[in-house]
């Protein structure tokens, strides 16, 4: 009976460990990705309405960013596990089809967002 209890524990201690982990790269993740926008993208970070994250395959946790002048649409950044910050959707193709985008980053142009004076 206390081997029983002793794994269970164990278990118990695993599982929190292995949430604890997630939760804290997820919260590591937003403040990286809000550092992207704001100092190399130069977004005020006011202009930021949310990020949020969902664990998937791959990337493994997308950041999906929502501008304050833009609220219906949804920007999904990934850092490819290296800590260098891509916008993967919208892509190209959704802009070739005519989707309207204010915060797209064509991956074609090194272009900085500029804050309007």
């Amino acid at each position: 009976m206390r081997k029983r209890w002793w794994v269970l524990l164990m278990l118990a201690v695993i599982a929190t460990l292995i949430f604890a982990t997630i939760h804290l790269k997820i919260m590591y993740l937003k403040k990286d990705v809000t550092n992207y926008l704001v100092h190399e993208k130069r977004y005020a970070a006011n202009d930021i309405y949310s990020i949020e994250t969902k664990i998937s395959t791959l990337p493994t946790f997308p950041m999906y960013v929502i501008f304050r002048d833009e609220p219906h649409q949804t920007y999904m950044y990934t850092d490819r596990g290296v800590g260098q910050w891509t916008q993967l959707f919208p892509n190209e193709d959704v802009i070739s089809r005519g989707g309207q985008f204010k915060h797209w980053e064509n991956p074609n142009q090194n272009e900085t967002h500029q804050q309007d004076n």
